[in-house]
């Protein structure tokens, strides 16, 4: 029941985004040739300070829907640059994930958020806030290797992450939905943790 309410929210949530993206694209599109005129205008009487204000605010509309991390995927787009953004964090990633893989929008949004969520509260507090991502293809099969410095203690049982919050009903659930999906897709997921930085390797068969 609760994978199943975590898959639901989590595809909503993708939905929702993409939504959003797409009616701030359709409207600066609908909008631009007057607003392009509007600016004409300005520079034609020579107002260069409403002229500058003006586009300031165009600039500002575009760059809310500008792809700051290109993964190849555009569920993961959407997922990664919507984390980046809420969470203010800095992504170095390397590689490219298929446009297509053999998984549901809902899995690909539960694995990298989770993902990305526990490196991006493990990095809050640091000066530096630097997640790395590396994807490697391997024939049909996917792998997804992710590091970020850490300053909370890390638990590792039997190559399992455990939590160490009070209440562990609540949390650590989000390595074991990425375990879930792994296994689903006869893949594994590794932890490690080694001089401060924290280490996730994701292994995904047959989903290329």
């Amino acid at each position: 029941m609760l994978w199943n309410e975590r898959l639901l929210n989590e595809q909503k949530k993708y939905y929702e985004l993409l939504l959003q993206k797409e009616e701030m694209t359709k409207k600066i599109r609908h909008d631009m040739k007057s607003q392009l005129a509007c600016l004409s205008r300005f520079l034609e009487k020579e107002e260069y300070d409403n002229a500058r204000e003006y586009l300031g605010e165009l600039t500002g509309d575009i760059k809310r829907l500008n792809i700051l991390i290109s993964t190849g995927n555009d569920v993961v787009d959407i997922v990664v640059n919507d984390i980046v953004q809420s969470e203010k964090i800095k992504i170095n990633w390397k590689g490219k994930i298929p446009s297509r893989l053999n998984m549901t929008n809902a899995e690909i949004c539960i694995l990298f958020s989770n993902l990305l969520k526990n490196a991006a509260e493990a990095v809050r507090d640091m000066e530096d806030k630097t997640v790395s991502v590396t994807v490697k293809l391997t024939g049909h099969h996917l792998i997804l290797e992710e590091s970020n410095r850490t300053m909370k203690p890390v638990i590792i049982e039997d190559g399992r992450l455990k939590t160490t919050k009070h209440d562990k009903e609540k949390h650590g659930i989000g390595s074991r939905n990425m375990i879930e999906i792994a296994e689903k897709y006869n893949g594994d997921v590794s932890f490690r943790c080694e001089n401060g930085i924290f280490y996730v390797k994701i292994i995904l068969l047959d989903t290329i």
